[in-house]
């Protein structure tokens, strides 16, 4: 045992052999002292995994150099899909009862059968400077490699201090806290005395300081990664009609967006921009699109790694097809002309009351008596989307007629009580009442100077008749409330 150290550090009783200058220390890492992680949104550039300082609760140092039995250490991490690793950074320090900064390499193991550090595939020497291991931000080092490793199986990244004697502690998280949440990914370099291993950490009970309790923590190491983010898309249909619902659902996902090695936050986040203005999150989502027109689908993953965002986009789009019915009427006498002034469409069909049905774009129909008549009108585009809209046509031969050049445009018909009133020029006075079918009185608006209405109707749904009566306008609508 050795001599207690005062301020901050702690010391606990250890289990195996130590130096006489490097002290196991027990030291909270408090928040100011805690690494910054500075994030900023690039394409899955290098990121540095901050996975087992993430689980720390304390830092501790164990001492690796010789002649200890514990002269390599290792931690392992996985790879879901293909990585490279570029590098490592970690926690050491030299005592400053040592006589010169220890010197160590920095290897890149892949993994034997047993799971265990098998072939070192890069390696990079170092020195260790001086200190006492606190504040933790004093005691962080990184290397790179020569040359970036690429592999799609998991690795570890090993301290070799079995060159140097000098006192030579290196940072981990705290065992009697548990911090390794049993996961196992640390491992030592162990020499029984009849020959030397790596074994596996926490199922090591060879030695008797782990028969009953094997210790549970990992070794602060951080490789720094870099790896491909990629995402695909399948969108429910490349042209519809509006007023219908189109979907996208992710079809496919790089693994490591589901690995919380690399991802700090498993649910991840997808989003798509659908190009009218709505978004919506989830792998699988919809939109309504009410009016036609080419629309860019955008999705995108986000991936929230240790000190970077990853954003991958999949860009798609769809066509948004559906005609536009309108109409405007002439009436001389018993004779009406109807002129077609729809959009986006290739088919036109009149119905004419119980008069009959025309497919002409244009045509005119002589009324037979005096009366109110309803028309409608189809339009169909050539993909077979289809809008209609209907107006009342007043007959009144003998009487004094005003003709309705230019009929105003009520929409959107049908309607949820919401909807407004187009009218071509500004019209001086405005008479507006609604009524049931039967003719009974809903409500009654008078307007002045206006070449726009909205109304804001809070009725039951159903079929209504709205009349406006003005100096140059006489027109009634059928109105239908959902």
């Amino acid at each position: 045992m050795f001599p207690p150290i005062i301020l901050h550090i702690v010391l606990i009783t250890l289990p195996f052999g130590l130096l006489s200058q490097i002290e196991i220390t027990n030291d909270f890492i408090p928040q100011e002292e805690s690494l910054s992680i500075f994030k900023s949104t690039v394409n899955c550039g290098n990121d540095t995994l901050l996975y087992a300082v993430s689980k720390a609760t304390a830092l501790e140092y164990q001492s690796v150099s010789a002649p200890e039995l514990y002269v390599k250490i290792a931690q392992r991490f996985e790879a879901p899909q293909e990585i490279t690793v570029h590098g490592a950074c970690f926690y050491a320090y030299t005592s400053l009862f040592g006589s010169a900064p220890a010197a160590i390499t920095v290897d890149l193991y892949n993994i034997d059968s047993l799971g265990l550090p098998d072939t070192i595939i890069a390696s990079e020497p170092t020195t260790i400077p001086f200190g006492s291991g606190t504040p933790i931000s004093d005691a962080r080092m990184c290397v790179s490699w020569p040359s970036p490793f690429t592999t799609s199986e998991d690795f570890y990244i090993s301290l070799n201090g079995s060159g140097t004697t000098e006192p030579l502690g290196v940072g981990r998280n705290s065992f009697s806290n548990a911090d390794g949440q049993g996961e196992a990914l640390s491992a030592v370099y162990y020499d029984d005395l009849s020959g030397a291993s790596y074994v596996k950490w926490y199922n090591q009970t060879t030695d008797p300081a782990f028969a009953t309790a094997p210790w549970d923590y990992d070794y602060l190491l951080e490789p720094i990664v870099s790896y491909e983010l990629h995402t695909a898309m399948s969108v429910s249909a490349d042209t519809a009609c509006f007023g219908s619902v189109i979907c996208v659902e992710s079809d496919s996902l790089s693994p490591i967006l589901f690995n919380s090695m690399y991802n700090t936050d498993p649910s991840v986040i997808s989003e798509t921009n659908w190009g009218n203005g709505n978004t919506s999150n989830g792998d699988s989502t919809c939109n309504s699109y009410t009016t036609s027109g080419n629309y860019l689908i955008d999705h995108s993953v986000t991936m929230e790694g240790w000190k970077i965002n990853c954003v991958v986009n999949e860009i798609d789009s769809v066509e948004i097809e559906g005609p536009i019915a309108d109409f405007n009427y002439s009436i001389m006498n018993d004779t009406v002309l109807f002129t077609n002034t729809s959009s986006g469409a290739s088919i036109i069909s009149w119905t004419f009351d119980t008069l009959g049905s025309s497919m002409a774009f244009d045509t005119t129909i002589i009324f037979p008596t005096n009366g109110t008549y309803i028309i409608h009108q189809t339009a169909t585009s050539s993909y077979g989307c289809v809008d209609s809209t209907s107006q009342f046509v007043n007959i009144t031969v003998g009487t004094d007629e005003r003709e309705t050049i230019v009929p105003p445009k009520l929409y959107p018909n049908p309607n949820s009580g919401i909807f407004r009133i187009a009218f071509k020029s500004k019209q001086e006075q405005i008479d507006l009442k609604i009524t049931t079918i039967g003719g009974q009185l809903v409500q009654s608006f008078k307007y002045q100077d206006v070449n726009l209405i909205n109304l804001e109707l809070h009725e039951l749904p159903g079929l209504y008749v709205l009349t406006l009566n003005g100096n140059n306008i006489s027109s009634s609508f059928p109105l239908i409330i959902q």
